[in-house]
């Protein structure tokens, strides 16, 4: 990948959220907005080590969890939370870089089709939902239809985390995506190490 220009940086910086919660190194989006000379210059240089080695620090691989309480008893599982990873901002604007620059060449080469929907800038789900709409319409007020409708519905418990990294490196080849850059996304996903936050402080970590 081309190196990440000071501009293209600063401009992650300042599209990021403000009052948002920090990873375990404390560093807010509100800090990094505010970051100026030899400080921004840094982490410009920190970020384009990223994607020439593809690889990311290991204290970026150190993530704060916290889980906030579904509505109904806890019961001491954190399977009824729904848990929060606070990864570090950096980071998170180095991702967003990437992802910002694979997207564009995905849309502008169609290379996500069918299912795909609102994955992509310009896409969306409006048109998905619109057609469920009228079938539904259509089924609800049309006398003459007698046909059973039937809706299925799927929400996948931890989708994101029951990616199969093989899987996703040949989906990654199959885009014909640059080597370099599948080792950097892989490498999002290896050796992680997780600490829960609690009302004691945070627990030791794990893998």
């Amino acid at each position: 990948m081309s190196p990440i220009l000071e501009d293209e940086w600063k401009n992650t910086f300042n599209s990021m959220p403000n009052n948002k919660a920090s990873g375990p190194s404390k560093i807010s989006y509100e800090m990094l907005k505010h970051l100026t000379g030899e400080a921004f210059n840094l982490s410009l240089i920190l970020a384009n080590a990223c994607l020439n080695q593809g690889d990311i620090p290991a204290d970026w691989r150190e993530a704060l969890v916290y889980p906030i309480l579904k509505p109904h008893e806890f019961d001491a599982q954190l399977k009824n939370t729904r848990p929060i990873t606070l990864l570090e901002t950096v980071r998170k604007c180095v991702i967003k870089v990437v992802t910002t620059r694979l997207s564009e060449i995905l849309a502008d080469n169609q290379m996500l089709q069918g299912g795909n929907f609102a994955g992509l800038p310009g896409g969306s789900t409006d048109i998905p939902i619109k057609m469920l709409d009228a079938i539904i319409h259509q089924r609800r007020f049309d006398k003459t239809d007698d046909q059973e409708l039937w809706i299925v519905s799927q929400d996948i418990s931890k989708a994101f985390d029951s990616i199969d990294l093989n899987m996703l490196r040949l989906a990654l080849i199959h885009l014909h995506i640059p080597s370099l850059l599948i080792k950097f996304i892989i490498n999002l996903f290896t050796r992680r190490n997780n600490k829960i936050i609690t009302h004691h402080g945070d627990t030791s970590g794990y893998s």
